[in-house]
């Protein structure tokens, strides 16, 4: 009887865990259950959350930031290629302009 006596108190001193628990955590904060416009409202630019108690993905979803190293996106450079070859045509064309007087003299 030693052994079910000491069973049935761990399981009342689970149970009183449990329930203390409970008491601290809001379970009916959990997000699995709310649909995707419960989310964004919550969630979203001007949501109900405060952003202390948001995580640091659902802040940068919030702010809209999509690196984390916080710097805008260039598309991978292709504006500085663009600007180098108009700068490279323009070079070019002066040196031919050039080369064309000097033959000229």
């Amino acid at each position: 009887d030693e052994p079910l006596a000491l069973t049935k108190k761990l399981r009342r001193g689970q149970a009183a865990a449990v329930s203390r628990l409970s008491s601290l955590v809001d379970i009916s904060m959990a997000d699995d259950g709310l649909s995707a416009s419960e989310l964004r409202r919550r969630y979203g630019p001007g949501g109900s959350a405060p952003d202390s108690e948001l995580s640091a993905a659902q802040l940068r979803a919030r702010h809209n930031v999509q690196n984390r190293e916080f710097r805008a996106d260039d598309g991978g450079g292709v504006l500085m290629y663009v600007v180098a070859g108009i700068a490279l045509i323009v070079f070019l064309a002066i040196m031919y302009v050039l080369m064309a007087k000097q033959g000229a003299e």
